[in-house]
């Protein structure tokens, strides 16, 4: 009894030290002691872009270990990574602003905007808080309508302000014009297809977008006792805290290996470099920032917190998951096992795991697979040991691979198992021949093409789904809009509760026709991008189908027409956030960024998943297409 009560005293005492839920006020002064350290800075911020080298200063306080930054120098960084992950166009280029402001108690305040859209980041080394006043729009791009968006969708710049479509509705009803909403809805659409700058766009956005602001959202980092420190005229703030708030939303992660600072897109191969450092374990004080800042950003930009139960990640990391300990300790390579059995474990989303063990570690990287398969939840295990089983059916029906593209009777059969985007959409305009199962939007017009040839036998389209596991959001639009003709995509920021719901349609056809001249504005897209109302479709859908292979079949539930077959999806979980710790381990997880479906004025989250109008109880079912197409006649 003496020895639990010891122990329990123990646990007290540390959740007192560490716990975001009892953290102690913290804040930086004048009085702290600075000292400069210049390291070398690799980075390459793009898929495909070179990777550049410099320098980056790096600040440490009263002697301590943890890394910070100079506003004032990490102003130009962020501005280079705004202006070349987002693509700005060179008239509208980010250039972020900083002033500072004087409190009557003598402490400054400073504050960084954005002149393009008045957004703003506050800073108050006093209380350690930082306030953004709308932080999509902080991270926005320039000339974008969407408020919330994802870093590979289309851009979404075609708009129409409706406020001024009432009033002419109204003063047309006032003068006894026989003109009804319909016609002038019509009225706009022709207008936008008329635009120039519309034309040989492979993705349109319709004029019908809708956003809704999110709330000013103030990240208290004293909490969490990581300090904001102001010297002068100067402010310092811990280079992993600006990473997370900023980099990883752009897919970029950031590691400092105690030698070097190296920046790299989400994926890219520029990271190798931190594992030529020495191998080491962290000091106890880094320890503590270590799961402090995990906690910070956990608490921000994990998007399924409500769903899983979480209040703040101090008491479920501390308390919930028994893995205290490990992660509080100087061992990184335990720490890395116990993150490793939150992500895939304990959250269970199937965008959460690591994605790298630390360089501090000195492990190599097949000990990731290892570690995630011994920790699998049971939704991960669930979709991966289902999907194994369906593949091995497909394999011994097709031992040669499935054809992208094939027909049975009159019946054609598109299958892929990854969204996936080769070729920059203009390049699709260049080609002659489509004939790349690998690029889902080359098979998509290949397929459009078939089933459309002059003596074509195809009534029925079936989409296979049923092993996808998600991918690229753009070819995910090409599909929706294929069998819809305007897919419908919805996003929400779980942090700030901002919303965006667009519609797309894709050019399919490549006539560079980007909406029809309908009679009364009605069906405003070129018929021959879509499907949509000239065949019987179908989507084949499992527990694999995951992320963006939920999301389309969720689109397709929600616009109709179109008859889902097989068992319910996998669903989606958010999309996905890339991260770095401060010790190194780089990570990813479900982020603030949540897909949703749109009905009755309110959006839905979609990883629930989606059920099917005609259930397939065994797999084997799944490719025995003589007989789905023989079931397909006999549902009509």
């Amino acid at each position: 009894m003496k020895k639990h009560l010891i122990s329990l005293i123990c646990l007290m005492l540390a959740l007192i030290l560490a716990c975001p839920a009892v953290f102690a006020e913290a804040g930086g002064t004048a009085d702290d002691a600075v000292e400069k350290k210049i390291f070398p800075f690799l980075y390459c911020f793009a898929e495909g872009a070179e990777p550049s080298s410099g320098e980056m200063n790096l600040y440490f306080m009263n002697g301590g270990e943890v890394p910070y930054v100079a506003l004032t120098e990490f102003i130009p960084v962020l501005s280079e990574v705004f202006n070349t992950v987002l693509k700005c166009d060179p008239d509208q280029l980010i250039s972020l602003e900083l002033r500072t402001a004087g409190q009557s108690d003598g402490s400054s305040v400073f504050i960084v905007s954005r002149p393009d859209n008045e957004s703003t980041w506050i800073i108050e080394p006093g209380d350690s808080t930082m306030t953004f006043t709308n932080y999509n729009s902080f991270i926005r791009r320039p000339g974008t309508s969407a408020l919330v968006t994802v870093a590979d969708l289309p851009d979404l710049k075609t708009t129409f302000d409706y406020s001024e479509l009432v009033k002419e509705l109204m003063y047309a009803c006032r003068d006894g014009k026989d003109l009804t909403a319909l016609q002038m809805l019509g009225t706009a659409g022709l207008a936008a297809a008329e635009d120039p700058a519309a034309e040989h766009s492979l993705f349109v956005a319709s004029n019908k977008i809708y956003n809704r602001n999110g709330r000013p959202v103030t990240m208290d980092l004293g909490k969490y006792r990581i300090d904001i420190v102001s010297r002068g005229d100067e402010c310092y703030l811990p280079l992993q805290t600006v990473c997370d708030v900023f980099f990883g939303l752009l897919y970029v992660q950031c590691v400092f290996n105690g030698e070097k600072v190296i920046a790299d897109v989400y994926g890219g191969t520029l990271m190798e470099q931190a594992y030529e450092a020495k191998p080491a374990d962290i000091s106890p004080e880094y320890a503590l920032f270590n799961f402090r800042e995990l906690c910070f950003v956990m608490d921000y930009f994990y998007g399924l917190k409500a769903e899983h139960n979480i209040d703040n990640f101090g008491d479920f990391l501390a308390l919930d998951t028994g893995l205290y300990a490990q992660l509080t300790g100087t061992d990184c390579i335990e720490f890395d096992a116990a993150l490793a059995g939150i992500l895939v474990q304990f959250f269970d989303d199937g965008h959460s795991s690591i994605n790298r063990n630390s360089w501090r570690c000195g492990v190599p990287k097949e000990l990731t697979t290892f570690v995630l398969l011994a920790n699998a939840g049971a939704s991960t295990y669930n979709r991966s040991s289902g999907g194994s089983h369906r593949i091995d059916f497909r394999n011994a029906v097709y031992p040669d691979g499935v054809p992208g593209y094939e027909e049975i009777g009159d019946t054609a059969f598109v299958t892929f198992d990854n969204f996936t985007v080769k070729r920059k959409p203009a390049e699709y305009y260049e080609q002659e021949n489509f004939d790349d199962p690998q690029d889902t939007i080359d098979l998509i017009i290949h397929a459009n093409r078939m089933v459309r040839r002059e003596g074509s036998p195809v009534r029925n389209i079936v989409l296979d789904l049923s092993a996808n596991t998600g991918g690229d959001s753009d070819a995910a639009i090409a599909v929706a809009s294929w069998f819809t003709g305007e897919a419908r995509f919805s996003l929400r920021d779980t942090m700030t509760g901002a919303e965006t719901i667009a519609s797309y349609r894709t050019d399919l056809n490549l006539n560079g026709i980007a909406l029809s001249n309908p009679e009364g504005g009605s069906d405003m897209f070129d018929p021959g991008d879509t499907v949509s109302g000239q065949y019987n479709l179908y989507c084949l859908i499992s527990p694999t189908s995951f992320s963006c292979g939920n999301l389309v079949p969720a689109i397709f539930d929600q616009a109709g027409g179109i008859t889902l077959i097989g068992q319910p999806t996998g669903g989606g979980s958010n999309v996905v956030l890339p991260l770095t710790t401060a010790s190194g381990t780089i990570f990813q997880m479900s982020g603030p960024l949540q897909i949703t479906t749109f009905k009755n004025g309110s959006l839905y989250g979609a990883d629930i998943g989606v059920r099917p109008h005609v259930r397939l109880n065994n797999n084997e079912s799944f490719y025995d297409r003589e007989a789905l197409v023989e079931m397909i006649h006999n549902l009509k």
